[in-house]
């Protein structure tokens, strides 16, 4: 398991590597001027434009904070370079111990490899301590994985923490959509109701 954790963070970063090899230019397609000057600040923004869809309305204060935190500390200068989107371990292809595929690319952005660092590190909390488990043994900490993806991209993460909280915002705008998806055809719970205000 430790292995195959190691390969997976690498893999993680071999993408990013080769990813910024290329630079921005193929991937003009993907730009949003309108949304912002950097790539990083056209995806907070796409996301804006999700949250405000997701929550047809109902006023959402922890996700209101967020957003005025995300404004207020937006990286200067910000990266617009080719991130994953969805960089997780369900999203990973395995044969014989080895990564083979990375799948789901609906949600490409131009917002940095540390874009997909943070969501990678946000997906491990939340099928973790999220939902009331210890890490299995052989997967990193937080800690090991930014030390793993850091030593294979050749430098360090840059403003993780505003990432971090970028994820965090994503995530909750994605759950309000969810819980909202849920109650409109008659599959809600309490459980999944309080996505809306409690994810």
């Amino acid at each position: 398991r430790k292995l195959i954790w190691r390969r997976s963070v690498e893999v993680l970063a071999d993408f990013h590597r080769a990813s910024a090899g290329f630079g921005a230019a193929p991937f003009t397609f993907l730009q949003r001027p309108e949304r912002g000057a950097s790539g990083l600040e056209q995806g907070v923004h796409y996301w804006r434009a999700f949250y405000d869809w997701a929550t047809e309305g109902r006023e959402h204060p922890v996700m209101e904070a967020g957003w005025t935190w995300l404004l207020a500390n937006l990286p200067a200068n910000g990266p617009t370079s080719l991130a994953w989107g969805d960089a997780r371990f369900g999203n990973l292809l395995y044969r014989d111990g080895q990564v083979v595929g990375l799948l789901d690319w609906d949600l490409v952005p131009l917002s940095g490899p540390e874009t997909d660092l943070a969501w990678w590190l946000l997906m491990d909390l939340t099928t973790s301590r999220g939902a009331g488990l210890a890490m299995l043994d052989g997967m990193g900490s937080q800690a090991e994985t930014i030390a793993v993806w850091e030593e294979r991209i050749g430098r360090r993460a840059d403003n993780l923490n505003f990432h971090f909280a970028f994820a965090a915002f994503r995530l909750g705008a994605v759950l309000i959509k969810l819980a909202n998806f849920l109650a409109q055809r008659g599959l809600s719970s309490p459980e999944r109701d309080r996505l809306r205000t409690d994810n």
